[in-house]
């Protein structure tokens, strides 16, 4: 009977093995099944491209200038009689700022003056002498010469009298004021600043890269400018290029650009410091 019961087993055994290999293996083939169907569900998506413009920008830190800046001095020495400005003030060409005392060239006026006067008279009276042949011609001429002397000296009088009247020589806003009325002043002076701000000149440095890039560009009609205020505000009037310098900075490497803004209204002065913004649209 044992050798029967081993005999059976023996038999069994091939037969139990075989059942568990399948067991083990059908697992291992379900989860690769698996792993096989979660790759075929990603999803490929087509779409047609778009096109549009694209901008290119280059922000570049810049200064304002004045398109005119220049100092206001006193062409006569004297005493500072009358001011007729104030501080911030816009004024127009031609009107009367600053006043000199006059006294000493207005005296000087007066009497150059009385000698073109006198000499005049010496003319007339020579003329008369002529024509009774009483003297030469060669006397009326020195006579006349005296005379163009004589009024050539008023004239030079009359303009160093005007010197004293200091008039804004185009329309701009004034500065500070250097010396108060009753200050005495001297040939030279300055007397305060003077600024023409309806064209701003803003400077900017440009690498030397986009120097070259600029330069060959066929398209620089297209560049604009703008410019960043420093409250984070873009100017309303848009700038372009007036003026590049004539050589590079050796330290640095960098050109200095100008861009001109139309300033009307006046709103924006000289040495701030915002930023210039210089962007190019490109057509694809």
């Amino acid at each position: 009977m044992e050798e029967q019961s081993i005999t059976d087993m023996k038999e069994i055994t091939p037969s139990l093995l075989i059942v568990l290999m399948i067991c083990v293996v059908l697992p291992g083939c379900h989860k690769a099944e698996g792993q096989h169907i979660e790759e075929h569900h990603h999803l490929i998506r087509l779409t047609s491209p778009v096109v549009q413009d694209v901008i290119r920008t280059q922000q570049y830190v810049c200064q304002i200038h004045s398109r005119r800046h220049i100092e206001v001095c006193a062409l006569e020495g004297g005493y500072l009689q009358e001011i007729h400005v104030k501080e911030g003030q816009t004024v127009k060409e031609d009107e009367l700022m600053f006043k000199i005392q006059p006294v000493l060239l207005q005296a000087k006026l007066d009497s150059e003056l009385a000698e073109a006067k006198l000499a005049q008279l010496k003319v007339n009276n020579t003329q008369r002498l002529v024509e009774q042949n009483v003297v030469s011609d060669k006397e009326l001429a020195l006579a006349e010469a005296e005379r163009d002397k004589a009024r050539a000296k008023a004239e030079l009088a009359k303009a160093e009298l005007n010197f004293t009247n200091i008039k804004a020589p185009f329309a701009g806003i004034v500065d500070r004021q250097h010396h108060q009325q009753g200050s005495l002043i001297e040939e030279g002076d300055v007397l305060t600043t003077l600024s023409d701000n309806q064209v701003m000149w803003v400077y900017f440095n440009v690498p030397e890269a986009r120097y070259l890039e600029y330069s060959e560009d066929l398209d620089k009609d297209e560049l604009r400018i703008e410019l960043v205020l420093a409250n984070g505000n873009t100017f309303p009037q848009p700038g372009e290029i007036g003026a590049i310098e004539a050589d590079f900075n050796n330290e640095t490497g960098n050109i200095a650009f100008r861009a001109d803004f139309e300033n009307p209204k006046g709103p924006y002065r000289k040495k701030t410091q915002p930023n210039c913004k210089a962007y190019k649209i490109r057509h694809l």
